[in-house]
């Protein structure tokens, strides 16, 4: 029970969703069977500027359905990570308290501060502290691009995905708002928002496997499984993003940045050789394991030389 309380923001949002796109898809052929109008016109002149508004209408109507588990949870979520912050506070006040008291004793001082670190990985796994946090996100959003890049590009290569977004009659303008701002937003609200701290509260799992269960959810919602291994491995990284900086803004600019690239080379028709492709996804994941490696030791070792 607890499980599927967890699963309702998401099983809304994607039914809701599911329906709307439907409805829109039958009122487009509808305005194109007509002939005449001004809908019409429109429809026919920029089909892509048509189908990215019906978009756009599809994702507002599901999130508005789901927008009172949203604000909830974006509570909750907030609480928890302000509930770390003072955890790890609470660690360095120890830490200073017990340097300040010059205990003789090495071997007792030793074991308490292998006993600090494993409470400090236990109320803030993955949290970094304050000063690294925009830096991570940053480096964070570098690599994830590289990795999205590099993914699509491979695919598109290989032929796994035949096609791709039809950018007939698309205009940058507005496939950057809906696809590159408007979509991403959407979904890291119920996605990582909602879905990833309902797991959380309702669940009492593990912080890494509730993440990778909400990555799947993810995964699942983009349909076929080449976009659902991609959009698994992404999700992943962005809640790992947002348990590195306490910020709900890393996960959504992470996300924003990889639509926004993605729509930037096929808008200008850059073609990216399979080598490139290559390369970007070496980058990406070298870039990865080191901002991993150093997100961990200023989770750790920072706090302990202060």
């Amino acid at each position: 029970m607890s499980a599927l309380q967890a699963l309702i923001p998401f099983l809304l949002f994607t039914l809701v969703l599911e329906g709307a796109q439907l409805l829109f898809s039958f009122l487009l052929d509808l305005i194109v069977s007509a002939g005449s109008g001004t809908l019409f016109v429109f429809c026919m002149q920029h089909p892509g500027d048509a189908n990215a508004i019906a978009t756009a209408l599809s994702y507002l109507a599901a999130f508005l359905i789901v927008l009172s588990f949203v604000k909830e949870d974006l509570v909750w979520t907030k609480k928890r990570y302000q509930a770390m912050e003072q955890a790890g506070t609470l660690q360095l006040s120890m830490e200073k308290a017990e340097k300040d008291a010059e205990d003789p004793n090495k071997e007792d001082q030793e074991k308490r501060e292998q006993e600090r670190i494993r409470r400090w990985k236990i109320d803030t796994p993955y949290l970094v502290l304050p000063e690294y946090r925009l830096l991570a996100g940053i480096l964070l959003s570098l690599c994830a691009m590289l990795l999205s890049l590099g993914i699509q590009e491979v695919y598109a290569l290989s032929g796994i995905l035949e096609g791709g977004t039809d950018l007939s009659g698309l205009s940058p303008a507005l496939s950057a708002a809906v696809y590159g701002l408007f979509t991403p937003f959407v979904e890291e609200m119920v996605f990582r928002v909602s879905t990833y701290g309902r797991l959380l509260q309702k669940t009492r799992g593990s912080v890494p496997v509730c993440m990778l269960f909400s990555a799947l959810l993810f995964g699942l919602f983009h349909g076929n499984l080449p976009q659902g291994v991609y959009a698994m491995l992404m999700g992943f990284l962005f809640v790992l993003a947002i348990e590195i900086t306490g910020e709900f803004v890393t996960a959504f600019f992470m996300h924003s940045l990889c639509n926004l690239a993605s729509l930037f080379l096929s808008f200008q028709g850059i073609a990216v050789s399979l080598p490139a492709a290559l390369l970007f996804l070496l980058a990406g994941f070298l870039g990865l394991a080191a901002v991993l490696l150093l997100c961990r030791r200023v989770r750790i070792d920072a706090w302990k030389s202060r």
